[in-house]
């Protein structure tokens, strides 16, 4: 893809140059993919980033390119409805609590 076009263009002029360039393009990638993305994405959606990530990983894995699209959003709602109902769980143990004493 463009890492090999820009590659070829490089090797033209230096072949070890255009080895590092596509090493560094692959680390460049590696990042976005795992450390970037997972953030930008689960702030949008607040989400935290390690469960944008497995969202992304395990909807990958089970519907493909389609699953990595909607599967972090519906990981979304299935972690606020969550946090929502532990909150609120939370919060009537608080009460319960608070009369009985």
């Amino acid at each position: 893809s463009a890492c090999l076009i820009s590659a070829l263009f490089v090797a033209v002029q230096n072949p070890l140059l255009a080895l590092w360039s596509i090493v560094l393009f692959q680390i460049i990638q590696l990042i976005e993919g795992n450390v970037i993305y997972p953030r930008v994405v689960g702030q949008s959606v607040g989400l935290p980033t390690v469960f944008t990530l497995a969202a992304a990983l395990i909807g990958g894995n089970l519907f493909g390119l389609l699953g990595m699209v909607f599967f972090t959003p519906i990981f979304a709602v299935i972690y606020r409805l969550v946090k929502e109902w532990v909150y609120s769980r939370l919060k009537s143990k608080n009460q319960i609590l608070k009369e009985s004493e």
